[in-house]
């Protein structure tokens, strides 16, 4: 499980096993929309998977700034953990 879920996982008052299963979840959603196994993801598949695990949480999507991402140096990933984590903190 990773940071981010686990981040999301305390937000959405949910405990480590409850967050480890929605994640598992999500990546086989992900999987299967994709077509495509874990292994092989990209930026856009783990951040798909994220969106599904929130959903499956009950947290409500985020809406990111186009013009923060637009000038942000670092990667797809990077930017949506960094935008996630510092949501719940």
């Amino acid at each position: 499980m990773t940071p981010t879920i686990k981040a999301l996982a305390k937000k959405a008052k949910k405990s480590d096993k409850e967050a480890d299963k929605i994640w598992k979840e999500a990546i086989k959603v992900t999987e299967e929309t994709f077509g495509i196994k874990e292994k092989d993801f990209k930026d856009k598949q783990f951040a798909y998977a994220v969106g599904v695990a929130k959903k499956m949480m009950g947290l409500k999507e985020t809406t990111l700034d186009v013009d923060e991402f637009m000038k942000y140096k670092g990667t797809v990933s990077e930017f949506l953990k960094e935008k996630l984590i510092s949501e719940v903190k």
